[in-house]
């Protein structure tokens, strides 16, 4: 090869490297141009960003990061990716991340997972963190790997956004939600045309409506009752539509047909450029609330009737006392075919009617009490037999069904005989047209349980009275309100809606249990559970009519009633007695002092204009401490007793007594038999 082929390929190599020279400064010239311009980028940028190398070093930190950690990029350039003091903070993280907890959690993730497979997969985590001046920030943390064509890992790019604020009013919304779920009163929210939007678990309770069924309904599609006119709802969208807040009580339906009571508050709630744009109800159930509240009207109404029947009772009574007196003589007068003795019967059984009307407020009142015996419960039923079927009329076939033996139980004779009678008139106004009544006794073996559920104070064996008819019958609406105070479905005037009430009462004061089996058409059956005692203590019947046995004593009558006090003394003379009458107490000491020796007996009205008959009796017994006295009032003996305190020789006889029964009082008095 000659010197000048050898010459031009020494020309060509050191032109070819010349070139690759070149070339290679231009091209780290323009890597190095890239570099300073993805830096100067980086730095710009508003989000607080940095880099890392593949060794996981930090080579770029920003002026946003700086602001944001309160750390100078001189401080973390050069440093390993690991900063668990910076990240130290017990604020638990509240989003669904797979750390443990906050960016401490994070940096113990950076560390066991992060220098393996951070740069190469990236990451995305969230957390609360301190910064160095103490304030609490919530970060969005994101890393994304570099690589260059070949596919090698050059660096990876990280950012952390500042998210506070939107993390507080998150948690703001979800802890209203959670509220609003859990609160206890129904909450609905609707839109402007009142289809349902939410609704809260409490809702679902009241109304019976899950939120599948309610969602896009108008709550009056699905608890609308029927008991508010148009005019109600008019109005109420009338004062939602103008943006004022609506308040007031509804009558609602739920799902499965009951009717409810609830209290409202409706609120408009409007967009930002102040238009309405849905309506948010708060829903409390008052049923309860109405029924406590009727309950206190149905207290103040006994309280009133008590009020009223203390009041009356003395003047009522001396009405009655006088009819039923009067009536007496008349009737014992009268032949047994004389064809006025119906009529006569007829007042009577008209005063007994009243005397028990009476008797029923006292007893609401707590003016008249039991006066509770050993009795047999099988006498009690017989005795009141003839009675209840003068009651019930001859079209309904009456019968009773007695047990074999004595059935002891402590009890009021006259309070049971009440409730037969009460619940023998309600028989025959259910059998209009005829029928069976059946009253039947006997014991029953009862267990703890069903002892407990009926209120037994103890099991064993009780007595049973069943009162069972064949007449209408009663719904279950009808059964569950049958013993309510002034509940009657009678026609008006034809029931006060205390017969079952004081039924209901008088039970419970013998500490026994009466419960009810009634269906439409098919009869009513009432079952009258009382406790057993051992044994029964013989008494007279009210009802036996024993020989009265007058006498030739003078008795000092005082007596303010001028009806009541000639039908007195008209009785007492017409058997013997002389009777030496006197209009008040005060008038009545004067008549003793003046035929002191002559008197064997005062016959005293307790309540009296001037002086009371106790009063009275008080100052004729200084005189003459002996001397027997009989109190008669329109109280109850029982209420007497407990506001008197009477000397021996004092007795007491309720207003309105038979003639017979006062005659038989006297008598008994007298001859030092009363005890």
């Amino acid at each position: 090869m000659s010197d000048n082929h050898r010459s031009n390929d020494l020309n060509r190599e050191k032109l070819q490297v010349a070139t690759d020279i070149s070339e290679r400064q231009n091209a780290e010239g323009s890597l190095l141009e890239r570099t300073d311009f993805t830096v100067n980028l980086i730095e710009s940028l508003a989000p607080a960003t940095f880099v890392i190398d593949a060794q996981h070093r930090i080579i770029i930190w920003n002026k946003a990061c700086e602001e944001l950690t309160g750390m100078a990029a001189s401080t973390m350039i050069g440093t390993d990716h690991q900063w668990k003091p910076f990240y130290d903070h017990p604020r638990p993280c509240l989003a669904d991340i797979a750390l443990d907890s906050g960016f401490d959690g994070l940096a113990e993730h950076y560390t066991t997972y992060a220098k393996s497979t951070l740069v190469e997969q990236g990451l995305r985590a969230e957390g609360w963190y301190k910064q160095l001046n103490g304030k609490d920030r919530y970060i969005l943390f994101d890393a994304a790997p570099v690589y260059d064509r070949s596919g090698k890992l050059l660096a990876a790019i990280e950012t952390l956004q500042d998210t506070t604020q939107q993390k507080l009013a998150e948690e703001g919304l979800r802890l209203q939600s959670v509220a609003l779920k859990a609160a206890a009163s129904a909450i609905v929210i609707t839109n402007r045309n009142g289809s349902i939007e939410w609704i809260n678990p409490a809702f679902s309770e009241l109304t019976g409506y899950s939120a599948e069924e309610a969602i896009g309904k108008n709550p009056r599609e699905l608890v609308k009752s029927g008991m508010h006119d148009s005019a109600f709802y008019e109005e109420l969208w009338e004062t939602l539509l103008n943006g004022v807040v609506w308040r007031g009580e509804m009558t609602n339906r739920h799902k499965n047909g009951t009717i409810y009571y609830e209290g409202q508050t409706i609120t408009p709630v409007k967009n930002t450029d102040g238009l309405i744009t849905h309506f948010i109800a708060i829903k409390r159930d008052l049923t309860e609330q109405r029924k406590l509240e009727e309950q206190l009207r149905q207290s103040q109404k006994m309280e009133s009737i008590g009020t009223l029947a203390g009041g009356i009772a003395h003047d009522f009574n001396n009405i009655l006392t006088a009819i039923s007196g009067y009536g007496q003589l008349s009737l014992m007068k009268m032949a047994a075919d004389d064809p006025h003795r119906h009529n006569t019967e007829s007042i009577l059984e008209a005063v007994v009617r009243a005397t028990h009307l009476t008797q029923q407020m006292l007893l609401f009142s707590r003016k008249k009490s039991s006066d509770k015996r050993s009795v047999d419960l099988n006498e009690i039923v017989a005795n009141v037999e003839k009675f209840l079927k003068r009651v019930i009329g001859e079209d309904i076939d009456f019968k009773t069904a007695i047990h074999e033996t004595p059935i002891s139980v402590l009890a009021d004779t006259h309070q049971l005989e009440q409730v037969l009678m009460n619940l023998a008139t309600n028989a025959r106004d259910a059998m209009p047209h005829g029928g069976a009544l059946t009253v039947t006794t006997k014991t029953l073996s009862m267990s703890k349980d069903l002892a407990s559920a009926h209120g037994i104070p103890s099991p064993g064996t009780c007595a049973l009275i069943t009162v069972a008819d064949t007449g209408t019958g009663m719904d279950e609406e009808t059964r569950e309100r049958i013993f309510e105070p002034f509940f009657t479905t009678k026609e008006a005037g034809k029931g006060t809606g205390l017969g079952l009430s004081v039924v209901y009462g008088i039970i419970k004061e013998h500490n026994g249990y009466i419960d009810i089996a009634s269906e439409p058409g098919a009869g009513t059956n009432f079952c009258i559970y009382l406790p057993l005692i051992d044994q029964v203590v013989e008494a007279k019947s009210s009802t036996v009519e024993d020989t009265i046995i007058g006498g030739t004593e003078t008795i000092l009558l005082a007596e303010d009633d001028k009806m009541v006090r000639e039908m007195t003394v008209a009785m007492l003379t017409e058997f013997g007695y002389t009777v030496i009458t006197a209009e008040d107490g005060a008038d009545a000491v004067r008549k003793f002092t003046q035929q002191n020796v002559a008197i064997d007996l005062l016959l005293f009205d307790l309540i009296m204009p001037i002086m009371n008959g106790k009063e009275a009796f008080d100052e004729i017994r200084k005189v003459r401490s002996g001397i027997k006295v009989i109190f008669s009032s329109g109280y109850a003996p029982e209420t007497l007793r407990q506001k008197l305190t009477l000397a021996t020789g004092a007795y007491l006889i309720a207003k309105p007594s038979p003639p017979n029964e006062l005659l038989r009082k006297v008598r008994s008095v007298l001859d030092g038999d009363e005890s």
